[in-house]
């Protein structure tokens, strides 16, 4: 190994060397492995855990039955009794002493004795406690409450007054007090579910205050006695199974029976168990405990266990340990064979460097690893070829587009073997047929507004590529670019295919219109040649082809042009003198209704009822824009900005490239004269109409306004303002007085204090009856009507 370093270090290997990855692959497939095995370790550990729980509140559940059942058996014994008449009569006996203690006795021996042959031994004992007569009643025992805590039943931590108060005299509903310690004296009789010669034992208490339903008043307590043997029997299998600690705990977190730990006593969140059942686990009091709780459905506790986790994952915790010790063994014996493996594949690499480098130069860069190494020989022994391949394909495209362009017009040398030529620059012609299909692309707005030269290029390769998708089953097709926004697409039409040819041509220029115009919303002009033999005939093909789109201006928009659909036109155009006079006459009076007639009948004369040749259509838009010109000429239009306007849309006439967008913006700037010229010399008309108006509503409460008296202030006759009028206004002088008088009358009866009379004098009237006909006639309703509707 000390050689291999050696050689590395001279032939420049700084970095890192193939043996280095060789040996990270293989402790990478050896780590997979162990990491999985991790990862599943990890998982069987949680399913143990899971398991642990799932058997912990199933245990619960169990005991949470038994214990429901066990618990209804007491409740069902308080109701048997609470609910007894017998024992209301008792609560509220006033009688004799004689005749109380014959109804205590008969009682317990009817009723007491009864049920207690009915109860299981989960009862120890119960009895009754009558508040009125300091009474305690229970099986085969009537005595006074200090005598039956002396002798029969105390507990060891409360006192007689502490008894009386919490238990006796208390209000309880079915409570159930902690589990204590209850003290008997020896020697007396015991019920059949006690326990014989034993004096003390603990017990769970059950309370409940008489009579039921009684809040304010509490005139005896039922005390059931359950022994806490019984139910300790009922949870010895679960503490015994997993060394936990079984806990019965109320609402408040109150332990009603169970472990005596102090650590477990201590466990504060058994305040806080608020869901039906849960699992809690954690450091809690400094050791890792998981608790489990359920809560029952017939009382408010809650069963719990408390479970430290090394008991139960102490087994995993050995596994745990062997699997460390298997995983390090591996891990050593594992990198030993990486080792050994990646240095035995290795050596046939090195051999090759070796022989590389022998008698060579080393390179004065050195290289990162021993394959970069040999990539560079590699590469530097192909590198010259390779490179000049590379400039020729980049510079293809270039070349292929400059021969084409020559070729199409026309300037490839006749001398020059043009096959040969384009073989070389991979343009392969399948036959000697050709045509060329020459596409303008007339506007873009559709596909975007203002197009950048990048965008251009954008149109150009669409329509190239729609073209080649469309021609490509049948024929080839290359295209050229001869401007920015036209293109040149040469077909080479298949041998196999020479009788449908014409058809495949007119086929995919039509279908070439339509997807573009379609789904790229680009407005393209097409314009076809016909079918010629031979490379040389191609120059041929493009002059039909621009022959054929001159025809544009003359034919109908969107038409696919053909050149051999084009016949000889006329040479001449109808637009005689007098046709131009009266052009100009009536384009002067401001009658633009008539311009429009004669500028339609002159498109109509010369591009719809016969065709013009595009050279000879333009000569007749020459001429009509010629008068335009001798009308701006001639005219008195005082606005410089509109006459400006003018001459600059005359501009677009001549760049327009159809006759049908000629003759629209012909007649666009023949309206703009004629309403220009118009408007100069009806503002005279329009003051004139205006002073009319004002003296009609500035004299409305003069009754002698009417035409003469309006004629005389004008100074004209009352014949010409009356035509005037009606001409400017479009209504009588007469009617549209009557018009304003009405409308100030309504203004005026909204005032209810004016009388209809009053109005009347008010709008110039002399008497009502007048004004009435004349709101009438005007109105339809009486003003009498009208105010009503007001």
């Amino acid at each position: 190994m000390s050689s291999l370093r050696q050689m590395l270090r001279f032939q420049g290997f700084k970095r890192k060397s193939v043996f280095v990855k060789l040996l990270a692959s293989n402790v990478f497939i050896l780590l997979m492995p162990m990491i999985i095995g991790v990862v599943l370790y990890a998982k069987v550990e949680q399913f143990i855990t899971d398991n642990v729980k799932r058997y912990n509140l199933g245990m619960l559940e169990q005991l949470k039955q038994s214990m429901d059942a066990r618990l209804k058996e007491v409740e069902q014994l308080a109701q048997q009794i609470s609910l007894n008449p017998k024992l209301n009569g008792l609560l509220g006996d006033g009688g004799s002493q004689l005749n109380s203690d014959y109804k205590y006795i008969e009682f317990a021996r009817h009723y007491l004795e009864r049920h207690k042959l009915m109860t299981s031994d989960f009862i120890y004992d119960y009895y009754l406690y009558f508040a009125g007569t300091d009474t305690i009643l229970k099986q085969g025992v009537k005595t006074d409450s200090r005598t039956f805590y002396k002798y029969y039943y105390q507990y060891a931590h409360l006192s007689y007054t502490d008894w009386m108060e919490n238990i006796l005299n208390g209000y309880h509903s079915t409570t159930y007090l902690p589990s204590s310690e209850l003290m008997r004296r020896p020697g007396l009789p015991v019920a059949a579910s006690s326990l014989p010669g034993n004096p003390s034992g603990r017990v769970i208490t059950y309370v409940q205050s008489l009579p039921i339903g009684s809040s304010t008043e509490a005139r005896g307590t039922l005390v059931v006695l359950i022994e806490e043997a019984k139910i300790t029997e009922m949870i010895r299998q679960i503490e015994s199974v997993n060394q936990s600690s079984v806990l019965i705990v109320n609402n408040s977190g109150e332990i009603i029976m169970g472990n005596s730990k102090p650590v477990v006593r201590r466990l504060s969140v058994l305040q806080n168990l608020a869901s039906t059942s849960g699992l809690i686990d954690g450091n809690v009091i400094g050791k890792d405990l998981m608790m489990s709780y359920i809560s029952s459905d017939r009382t408010d506790w809650k069963y719990v266990t408390i479970t430290p986790t090394g008991v139960f994952l102490q087994h995993v915790d050995k596994v745990k340990e062997a699997a460390l010790w298997l995983f390090l063994c591996c891990l050593a014996g594992g990198a030993a064979a990486a080792y050994f493996t990646a240095y035995r594949n290795y050596a046939p690499l090195r051999l090759i460097i070796k022989g590389i480098t022998k008698g060579g130069t080393p390179a004065q860069q050195p290289s990162n690893n021993e394959y970069e190494l040999l990539q560079e020989t590699i590469q530097e022994s192909l590198a010259e070829g390779h490179n000049l391949r590379q400039i020729i394909h980049r510079q293809m495209p270039v070349l292929q587009a400059n021969f084409l362009t020559r070729l199409i017009r026309g300037q490839v040398d006749d001398s020059t073997d043009t096959g040969d030529a384009a073989q070389f620059l991979n343009i392969r012609f399948v036959s000697d047929s050709f045509a060329v299909i020459l596409v303008d692309i007339d506007d873009t707005t559709g596909f975007v507004a203002r197009p950048s030269e990048r965008q251009w290029a954008t149109i150009r390769f669409i329509l190239t590529n729609v073209m080649t998708e469309l021609a490509q089953q049948y024929h080839s097709v290359y295209s050229v670019a001869l401007d920015r926004d036209r293109l040149a697409l040469l077909l080479n039409l298949h041998d196999n295919r020479s009788t449908e040819a014409w058809e495949d041509v007119k086929a995919a220029a039509v279908r070439l219109k339509e997807w573009i115009e379609i789904y790229y919303r680009i407005i393209i002009s097409v314009s076809v040649s016909d079918i010629h033999q031979g490379v040389t005939e191609i120059r041929t093909c493009y002059a039909e082809a621009v022959q054929a789109a001159d025809y544009k201006i003359v034919r109908d928009p969107g038409e696919i042009l053909y050149y051999r659909d084009i016949r000889q036109d006329e040479q001449g155009f109808d637009y005689p003198i007098e046709t131009e006079i009266q052009l100009m006459n009536l384009v002067k009076s401001g009658d633009f209704t008539q311009v429009e007639v004669i500028l339609e009948r002159i498109y109509q004369t010369n591009f719809l009822s016969k065709r013009l040749s595009p050279d000879i259509g333009r000569c007749l838009f020459f001429n009509i824009t010629g008068t335009l010109l001798k009308i701006l000429n001639s005219s008195l239009i005082r606005n410089t900005d509109q006459m400006q306007r003018m001459f600059d849309s005359i501009k677009h006439i001549l760049a327009a490239k159809t006759a049908e967008s000629m003759h629209l913006k012909t007649k666009g700037i023949f309206r703009m004269l004629t309403e220009a010229i118009r408007e100069e010399r009806t503002d005279h008309g329009q003051q004139l109409l205006e002073k009319v108006r004002g003296l009609v509503e500035n004299n409305l409460t003069n009754p002698n306004m009417g035409l003469a008296l309006l004629a005389e202030q004008l100074n004209m006759s009352p014949q010409y303002l009356s035509t005037f009028f009606k001409k400017a206004q479009g209504e009588n002088l007469t009617d549209f007085i009557l018009k304003k008088r009405v409308e100030y009358a309504k203004q005026l009866m909204e005032d209810k204090t004016l009388t209809n009379t009053r109005v009347a004098q008010l709008v110039g009237y002399s008497n009502d009856i007048v004004f009435i006909r004349a709101f009438k006639k005007m109105e339809g309703i009486t003003p009498g009507k009208y105010r009503e509707s007001l």
